[in-house]
């Protein structure tokens, strides 16, 4: 009796190159829909209209019309410790774009962030009535108390592609400074109008 060898069974070409394409978005990281143009303390504070140190005392979400659709909208309430720049009355209302609805959630990329019982200090800018945080994430700084040490401020960004002023793409943002430093960088002269 003579065996023959069994021809290798052929995967068609198409599912072969939706098999890769599967294992390739599977690797790579995920896209951010999201660009920032990277801001310092200093060019934030040239821009704000306020800057405040508070806690978050509660966050919360609406559905707001937008151009004819509802959107969902978090509102995060804060009790102003101080205010380092501008004018603001405590307790103070900040709008976050997304949150979570009826009908599902919707995320924005590179949007600030707040939960309940954090303090922070946040760069903000008016839009109209109400109040939103200036650079999205960028104009976060929360503070933290290492034992034995004065308080510390970091800004993080990660879900979002933050750009230099040259256009390039800068590492993922993760800075530390002191309050002294922050004072010093609000006290710059603003630019004018």
């Amino acid at each position: 009796m003579r065996v023959t060898p069994r021809s290798p069974r052929r995967r068609p070409p198409a599912l072969g190159a939706a098999l890769l394409l599967a294992g390739l978005a599977w690797c790579v990281a995920p896209a951010r829909a999201t660009t920032l143009r990277y801001q310092s303390v200093q060019e934030l504070a040239a821009s704000a209209d306020a800057v405040v140190w508070a806690s978050v005392t509660r966050v919360g979400t609406r559905m707001q019309r937008d151009a004819g659709r509802l959107q969902p909208e978090r509102e995060a309430q804060l009790s102003v410790r101080e205010v380092l720049l501008g004018e603001v009355r405590s307790p103070l209302a900040v709008q976050l774009r997304g949150g979570v609805h009826p009908g599902g959630a919707r995320r924005v990329d590179g949007e600030a962030s707040l939960r309940e019982g954090e303090e922070v200090v946040l760069f903000l800018t008016r839009d109209g009535t109400r109040w939103r945080v200036l650079g999205m994430s960028l104009g976060v700084f929360r503070v933290s108390h290492p034992a034995g040490q004065p308080p510390r401020l970091v800004r993080r960004v990660a879900d979002a592609v933050v750009l230099g002023a040259d256009g390039q793409r800068v590492p993922p943002v993760d800075e530390t400074l002191t309050f002294p430093e922050l004072r010093a960088g609000i006290a710059r002269p603003r630019r004018s109008p």
